[in-house]
């Protein structure tokens, strides 16, 4: 996420604390797509994961009040999220261990909205460039993007050195400008 959306995100996120009810419609606007995600990521299941992402966003103004002022609201709401997905397995007695999954957003419902033809377009042609990737850059790709973690915090995820991250992360960049530019996406503004 850039930096300007990030600190819209920031904003937002002390507007809930201070009770302003419009600031959580536009919160969910821009955090529901990556809240669910997490959830389908560790649930692997739809109906699990939409319960817990419906909790999450219920108990919003609680975390709201948790939010530190200097620090980064998505990050932030992506870690709160992480750990309640993470309770719930304990509760279920479910091991997460190193058993992090790709989530193929298009095969989910409800994921692709009125998004016009274009961005549909470009949705398509990066699910089917994500699967060029190997398994372990998919998820990588995921969690450096959608989570916004850091390679040390993937590294310890998926048991391997910050080294290999980096390169996996670099490979899988250019495997997806390489897939993308085939498309003609290096010429199109959208």
């Amino acid at each position: 996420m850039d930096k300007e959306p990030r600190e819209y995100l920031n904003v937002l996120l002390i507007k809930v604390r201070q009770g302003d009810d419009d600031s959580i419609s536009h919160l969910y606007e821009l955090m529901s797509p990556t809240i669910r995600y997490i959830a389908l990521k560790y649930l692997k299941n739809e109906s699990e994961a939409d319960d817990l992402v419906q909790d999450f966003w219920y108990d919003i103004k609680k975390y709201a009040n948790g939010f530190l002022i200097y620090k980064n609201a998505y990050g932030y709401l992506c870690r709160v999220m992480t750990r309640q997905v993470l309770n719930r397995l304990k509760k279920l007695n479910r091991q997460v261990g190193n058993n992090i999954a790709y989530v193929d957003y298009l095969k989910v419902n409800n994921y692709q909205t009125d998004d016009s033809m274009e961005v549909v377009g470009l949705r398509n042609d990066i699910n089917v460039a994500m699967m060029k990737l190997t398994d372990m850059q998919r998820i990588i790709i995921q969690e450096t993007y959608f989570e916004d973690k850091t390679i040390r915090q993937i590294a310890k995820d998926l048991g391997i050195s910050k080294t290999q991250v980096g390169r996996l992360k670099n490979d899988a960049i250019e495997i997806l400008k390489n897939e993308l530019n085939i498309k003609g996406w290096d010429k199109i503004d959208i």
